[in-house]
């Protein structure tokens, strides 16, 4: 999984540990990733990610034995096998075209008791007959339209000095991504700054910049644009939810503003990305730009309220929602189901 999967798992382990506190959690990832949330799980290092390290996944299902597996937009069939013969309640939750693809496959299927989707029904491409005929086959097979999880919003996280600045007068919020380079050599903080400071010496509005966990550099704060390297996400999305514009990739964050009923500029990065943001653009609930034009879109959004107002309108009807709350009931369910 990624870094917007592993915080959307994260943030579900947290809720779940607090509506049922006798549960314990482990979570198989990249070493590399370990130390990053505090979710109340057990870490378990893997010398690559849990789709490369195949065995070493296998084996600690097998080790493990617990009574839910959850996947999170990967995973082998050998690995819901192995859930399978431990008697494991096995959940796949979908949040790109690539993963619920792959997915509805016959290896996967067979293995499989719950396909748990983060967008809504219109925003997925239509499936092929072959695979709306596999469905067919699985009638047992429980699909669900989750949402995507994200935390509630919670500015007590905020520190002072950001909360102040946030407070102060309206602000963009950026963030687009882990704090990598991606693909065409795009430096996604250089990027994100240069915007910033532009913006600013356009219109007065100030940014907020979030680099992300894997930025090796971070720009110094100026009077245009306060930097930092991450924040938890129930922070994340109290400023999200007092920003003017969110300024995002076409990843988890777009999606979490987007359920915020916000006003969003969204450049895709990696991945599926750009078809997310194409299909929220079709209806009106974002804004899609491009590199090489990114800093004109952002003074354009801000210097036209009624756009951003018809952005935030278009959010609100998109059908896009946080399904915290959904996919908690839903474990709690089916934890209760098999004591």
């Amino acid at each position: 999984m990624g870094m917007g999967e592993l915080a959307q798992c994260a943030i579900l382990a947290q809720a779940l540990k607090l509506a049922m506190p006798e549960v314990t959690m482990a979570c198989l990832l990249h070493h590399a990733a370990t130390g990053k949330f505090a979710p109340g799980w057990r870490e378990i290092a893997l010398e690559q990610t849990p789709t490369l390290a195949n065995r070493e996944t296998t084996a600690w299902i097998e080790r493990l034995k617990p009574q839910v597996v959850l996947f999170d937009s990967a995973g082998r069939a050998a690995q819901l096998h192995a859930a399978k013969k431990i008697g494991a309640h096995t959940i796949f939750l979908a949040g790109r075209e690539t993963s619920r693809r792959k997915t509805i496959s016959l290896r996967r299927l067979r293995y499989l008791d719950a396909l748990w989707l983060s967008q809504p029904a219109a925003f997925w491409q239509p499936l092929s007959l072959w695979k709306r005929l596999l469905l067919r086959c699985y009638p047992k097979l429980r699909i669900e339209t989750i949402g995507v999880v994200f935390a509630k919003a919670d500015a007590s996280q905020l520190a002072p000095e950001l909360a102040a600045f946030a407070a102060a007068q309206p602000y963009v919020l950026m963030t687009l991504g882990g704090g990598g380079i991606f693909s065409a050599g795009i430096d996604q903080n250089a990027l994100a700054f240069q915007a910033a400071e532009h913006c600013f010496a356009k219109t007065g509005m100030r940014s907020i910049l979030i680099c992300g966990p894997n930025a090796s550099q971070l720009p110094a704060s100026t009077a245009a644009c306060y930097v930092l390297r991450s924040v938890p996400n129930a922070a994340l999305v109290a400023l999200i939810e007092t920003s003017a514009v969110v300024l995002c990739n076409g990843g988890y964050t777009l999606l979490q503003a987007v359920a915020s009923n916000k006003a969003t500029l969204a450049l895709a990065l990696q991945g599926d990305q750009q078809r997310r943001i194409d299909r929220l653009a079709a209806i009106g609930a974002t804004f899609a730009s491009r590199a090489d034009r990114l800093i004109a879109d952002l003074v354009q959004l801000v210097q036209t309220p009624a756009t951003r107002q018809a952005l935030m309108a278009a959010a609100q009807a998109s059908g896009v929602d946080n399904g915290l709350d959904k996919a908690v009931q839903s474990l709690r369910e089916i934890l209760r189901s098999q004591k």
